[in-house]
């Protein structure tokens, strides 16, 4: 089991608080390539938000990362079952 060098979550923990993966699908504000993945994303709660979806980079020893908050139609969401 991997453990964040920063925070020591596991990868089973951070995944359960993001539980999809990533495809950023059109150009956005933040400059990401369209194709990239991230494998850790969720939806907010409510619908107040014109950014509803927040997405996570990861590094080799942080695997949490950036956040960002995008759009629906920025991003295709996948569960990691249905990705493989």
């Amino acid at each position: 089991m991997v453990k964040c060098a920063c925070c020591g979550i596991t990868t089973n923990e951070f995944r359960q608080r993001y539980p999809f993966i990533a495809r950023i699908v059109v150009e956005n504000a933040y400059g990401l390539p369209v194709g990239k993945q991230f494998p850790f994303a969720k939806i907010k709660e409510g619908d107040a938000s014109p950014f509803p979806v927040l997405v996570r980079g990861n590094w080799p020893a942080y695997f949490h990362g950036r956040e960002y908050q995008m759009r629906k139609n920025e991003v295709e969401l996948v569960t990691p079952d249905a990705a493989r």
